[in-house]
């Protein structure tokens, strides 16, 4: 099985800072490996309380294989099982800013998580990690 290692892991974190001071905004941004662990973490003088929230975004789309809005959609269709989706895991979370990494023969290594701005800018800012090639 393929997993994110750590230059990698940086790599994606330091486009997203990029992406993320360019848009003027403190965030967190955190990396996990295949298996939902922490690998890098940013937290760009944002609020304490959205680390777990990267975490969590970035947690929910490797552990799903899709993006965490993806999940949410799918939660959101979930009807009476839905509250019982999103607390499985220790709790996921199904909003924008968790973005599924690969490498180049398609494999997912990884997930790249951004909160602290409106729900476009995490999807921007952790998108613009996951466009690196590894």
């Amino acid at each position: 099985m393929m997993n994110i290692n750590y230059n990698q892991a940086t790599q994606l974190l330091n486009a997203s800072i990029v992406k993320a001071n360019e848009i003027g905004i403190s965030v967190c941004i955190a990396v996990v490996d295949n298996g939902g662990h922490l690998m890098a973490l940013a937290r760009l003088d944002s609020v304490f309380g959205v680390i777990d929230f990267a975490i969590k975004k970035a947690k929910t789309a490797v552990m799903f294989g899709v993006d965490s809005d993806t999940m949410g959609s799918i939660i959101a269709g979930a009807d009476i099982h839905s509250y019982g989706m999103i607390n499985s895991n220790d709790g996921l979370l199904t909003i924008p800013g968790g973005i599924v990494i690969k490498d180049a023969k398609d494999n997912i290594i990884g997930a790249i998580g951004c909160s602290g701005g409106t729900p476009e800018q995490d999807k921007e800012i952790a998108s613009a990690g996951s466009q690196i090639i590894l």
